[in-house]
């Protein structure tokens, strides 16, 4: 295996060589880290750059994107902030002495979005907050998906919220339906193209032009959130990553809020 960089279309790329005597076919696999080439073990240097010369306008789309990211990213955990509903909170604590129910876990105060939480948990202070945005999720979720439904006229089986990295939400061939808790932290018409989505899979279980289709027909501009959602989708819950710590040193990165009362959110 053999790693070094290239120049694509203006575009510095880690590129990683993988040969194998049980590949029999080239292929590329892009991500934040670069790009992997993997090949039969007799693949040469010019066959590897002329597969990658072919690909050279998709790799740099691709590349492009991991590298906005990247920046949207960095500066989302620099500006330790969070979204919900699609609109930006800087977040703050308070520390109690006795346990917090997780429903009365977080208030809103201007701008900010205010965690409150037993002391003893400061260091734990990304499980409350998640706790309290997958409560969120169940309550708004389950409730949208039944009202979308109806005026659909659809049956579909359960809801389940999860903690997914890479899937927005699901749909079984039993009509079950599963959502990312993270969709709480997207605007509501991005909430509601993803439930939109799940739904027309009750009756097409592909991508078809037919269901695509169907999914226009409800929301006509569906093409906007769908393009939002892969490019903003993932910054909205940068802060909650489990990787946000390091460089932390186990401290509480966020501002301490005091002297403010608590505003419930709705349940």
């Amino acid at each position: 295996m053999r790693v070094k960089e290239l120049f694509i279309q203006q575009n510095r790329v880690p590129v990683t060589v993988e040969k194998s005597k049980r590949l029999r076919s080239v292929s590329l696999r892009i991500s934040p880290q670069g790009l992997l080439v993997r090949g039969p073990a007799n693949l040469t240097e010019e066959e590897i750059q002329q597969f990658i010369r072919e690909k050279e306008r998709w790799i740099s789309r691709h590349w492009t994107r991991f590298s906005l990211e990247g920046h949207r990213r960095a500066k989302a955990i620099e500006e330790k902030r969070l979204f919900f509903y699609g609109k930006p909170y800087q977040l703050a604590f308070t520390l109690e002495e006795k346990a917090v129910p997780v429903k009365e876990r977080v208030h809103f105060s201007g701008d900010q979005l205010v965690l409150h939480m037993e002391r003893s948990k400061e260091k734990d202070w990304q499980k409350e907050l998640k706790e309290w945005f997958l409560f969120q999720a169940k309550m708004v979720i389950g409730k949208r998906v039944a009202e979308i439904a109806q005026h659909l006229r659809c049956q579909y089986g359960t809801v389940t919220i999860r903690d997914q990295k890479t899937r927005w939400g699901s749909c079984s061939s039993r009509k079950n339906l599963s959502f990312n808790w993270r969709l709480v932290a997207m605007p509501t018409k991005v909430l509601d193209y993803v439930i939109v989505h799940e739904l027309c899979h009750l009756k097409e279980m592909n991508h078809s032009s037919k269901f695509w289709s169907a999914v226009g027909q409800i929301i006509p501009d569906y093409l906007v959130h769908r393009q939002w959602l892969k490019e903003h989708g993932k910054e909205m819950t940068y802060i909650l990553d489990e990787d946000f710590l390091s460089g932390q040193q186990g401290e509480n990165p966020l501002p301490s809020k005091r002297g403010s009362g608590k505003e419930k959110t709705n349940d």
